[in-house]
């Protein structure tokens, strides 16, 4: 009965060293399509990192700025702090709510007109569809130049500025879609 046991462990241990020296035989015979593989699948995750990468490295980023000067003028700015340039696909100007008619580049003037706080000047500018605003550049929305200042004036002037929405919408060089809204708080 020992001598079975034995014979029988001993084919055992026979058997696994069979099948390790089997994938020891396969791992050598196939090490050129194990290696071919593995850089496949290496070139495949690096192209995909440069990718996300490259997104990252044009990714516009608008945002509104404003300029008050007591007594004197507010100007609205437009920036781009992100690092590639921002292609502008929609520019909407909103007054008291409704959508103002985007008919050529007096359309902000026209509606500046419709205020009723008495101004030495204002102006507007509107922004092209297709149009593109470089990194790390801003580019003047619309100013509006007080005459007298009181502090009536002041609150008249910050009511009307509450009536304005303006929504951009635009792309990254890789039509990644973003907005930019301002409200005058």
């Amino acid at each position: 009965m020992q001598t079975a046991q034995r014979i029988n462990t001993k084919k055992l241990w026979d058997g696994e060293i069979e099948g390790i020296m089997k994938l020891w035989e396969f791992i050598g015979n196939s090490a050129s399509e194990i290696i071919a593989l593995s850089a496949l699948g290496l070139a495949i995750w690096q192209g995909v990192a440069t990718r996300r990468h490259n997104r990252l490295t044009v990714k516009p980023h608008l945002d509104f700025s404003s300029e008050y000067r007591d007594g004197e003028a507010f100007t609205l700015w437009l920036k781009n702090d992100g690092i590639g340039p921002a292609i502008v696909k929609d520019y909407e100007f909103f007054l008291d709510g409704v959508l103002q008619p985007n008919e050529g580049s007096k359309f902000v003037t026209e509606a500046l007109k419709k205020f009723s706080t008495p101004s030495v000047s204002f102006g507007g500018m509107a922004l092209k569809p297709n149009s593109s605003l470089a990194a790390s550049t801003k580019q003047q929305i619309l100013h509006y130049t007080l005459g007298e200042y009181s502090k009536s004036l002041r609150e008249d002037f910050e009511s009307e500025f509450k009536r304005i929405e303006i929504v951009i919408k635009y792309e990254s060089l890789y039509g990644e879609s973003y907005i930019a809204k301002f409200q005058f708080t």
